[in-house]
């Protein structure tokens, strides 16, 4: 689920040096990386339990510079790429439904207030039941559709203030 982003580097009849077209583009691909940190933050802003995501520094290999920003978290990836309905072995429990709103929705980056509303239902199931299904979020798409024109817009304002 990392978002990477690469650039690659041609410096062919330039007034800029090579080195600093390297850093500029470091420097773009930084702060894309920093922006869409902010986003995925911004999807669990709500949520009791935060994953950590992870931003690489960035590397350049064979003229292409390269960074991420990626989690491991298994609820986060969950929630990201959906799940869907499965059983739910016997547990010999009664189990009680509870209300529920979700705190993030498929479309949508960022997260709203909700969960469990604490009132018990006076329904119940026993035994073995289907675990609803979660809809994909795509937060990674989502994310990197939104910041798609940031990296060239870094990339040209750091060689506009490069060649004043």
């Amino acid at each position: 689920m990392p978002l990477t982003l690469k650039w690659k580097i041609d410096p062919k009849g330039w007034v800029i040096t090579p080195k600093q077209l390297e850093q500029l583009v470091v420097t773009a691909i930084e702060k894309t990386l920093d922006e869409s940190e902010k986003d995925f933050e911004s999807t669990v802003k709500d949520f009791d339990t935060k994953p950590t995501f992870v931003k690489t520094p960035v590397t350049i290999s064979n003229q292409v510079a390269s960074g991420e920003v990626y989690t491991t978290d298994e609820n986060y990836c969950r929630l990201n790429y959906g799940v869907p309905p499965h059983p739910v072995g016997r547990t010999g429990k009664v189990l009680t439904p509870q209300p529920y709103r979700a705190k993030s929705f498929p479309g949508v980056v960022e997260s709203f207030s909700g969960g469990r509303e604490g009132v018990k239902s006076a329904r119940s199931w026993t035994l073995s039941w289907r675990h609803s299904y979660i809809d994909a979020r795509h937060f990674d798409e989502l994310i990197a559709a939104r910041h798609k024109d940031d990296l060239a817009m870094f990339t040209r304002e750091g060689i506009n203030d490069a060649i004043r």
